[in-house]
């Protein structure tokens, strides 16, 4: 019941100030560094719950939310979405999830550890997900939390650890 009652549930983030994302080569998220870990990035987040995927288009059009990342689900919606001037619609391979995390760099953390990462790592059964979970077509089956695409060549020029 619960996976059903998520599954009709359509997020939305609305950003209150001008959203700037730290670089992912920004010292400050690299262990050890001295960098500043506290700017001025978003003065606040608001996540709104929409029960149907019309309300939640009507409240782009509103100018309600700033952010959606999901297809409208009809052509409809898709062409309406194409012709509204303000709105910016592209289109490419996507992450199925959504977090905000605290404090993962800590030592209480599992994922702290590089053999519990690894350990993990080797658990997941990739193929298994893309070709069944996945439907084959519907996704891509990934130990990245976001696809490294969405990063330009970060991780062709990484030294974070895996």
């Amino acid at each position: 019941m619960l996976l059903r009652l998520l599954a009709i549930l359509a997020v939305a983030v609305s950003i209150s100030a001008q959203a700037q994302a730290p670089s992912f080569r920004n010292p400050s998220v690299i262990p050890g560094s001295q960098a500043n870990l506290h700017g001025s990035y978003v003065s606040s987040v608001r996540y709104l719950i929409f029960t149907s995927d019309a309300a939640n288009f009507l409240g782009i059009l509103s100018g309600q939310i700033q952010i959606m990342d999901f297809p409208p689900s009809s052509f409809s919606n898709i062409q309406q979405a194409l012709s509204t001037p303000y709105l910016n619609v592209t289109s490419g391979t996507g992450s199925g999830e959504e977090f905000i995390y605290f404090n993962m760099y800590s030592p209480k953390d599992p994922g702290y550890y590089l053999p519990f990462r690894q350990a993990i790592a080797h658990l997941v059964n990739y193929t298994y997900i893309q070709s069944v979970v996945l439907n084959g077509i519907q996704g891509v089956a990934t130990p990245n939390l976001l696809l490294p695409s969405a990063f330009g060549d970060f991780d062709q020029h990484s030294n974070l650890p895996v």
